[in-house]
């Protein structure tokens, strides 16, 4: 779930979303109330940076970060969600350099930005909101 995606879904003919939060808490409340099954979130994250990939922008800044993230921690405790998947860890952009031509394609800078960390590894703000997650 990559709700700072909209843009590509847009163009590819999806509705758009709304501007966040509602472009989050839309379609989290839209789950809970489509099943009663147990939901699981197995990949998601929030960009910090606007790259632009194949002509759309994926627009993000650590303070989207933090809300979506806020927001999403918020879904999971009160839906019981089994899991919760941040993909990303840590922004990518020294590993980009140093692939291969063939492996650095445009679509993988669609995640650079989107971990918890920099590429610094110093720890974005959504991270303390990460470590608290079970608390």
């Amino acid at each position: 779930f990559y709700p700072y995606g909209s843009e590509f879904g847009e163009f590819y003919g999806a509705p758009a979303l709304p501007p966040p939060p509602a472009q989050w808490r839309e379609p989290l409340e839209w789950l809970r109330g489509y099943t009663d099954k147990p939901i699981a979130i197995v990949e998601t994250g929030y960009t910090t940076k606007t790259p632009e990939v194949f002509g759309v922008r994926f627009p993000g800044d650590e303070a989207l970060q933090e809300a979506f993230l806020k927001d999403l921690i918020a879904f999971a405790k009160e839906d019981n969600y089994l899991f919760v998947i941040w993909f990303v860890p840590v922004d990518y952009e020294r590993l980009l350099g140093k692939l291969p031509e063939t492996s650095n394609t445009e679509a993988a800078h669609i995640w650079v930005n989107a971990g918890l960390f920099d590429s610094n590894l110093n720890p974005k703000p959504a991270w303390e909101l990460w470590q608290k997650f079970e608390e």
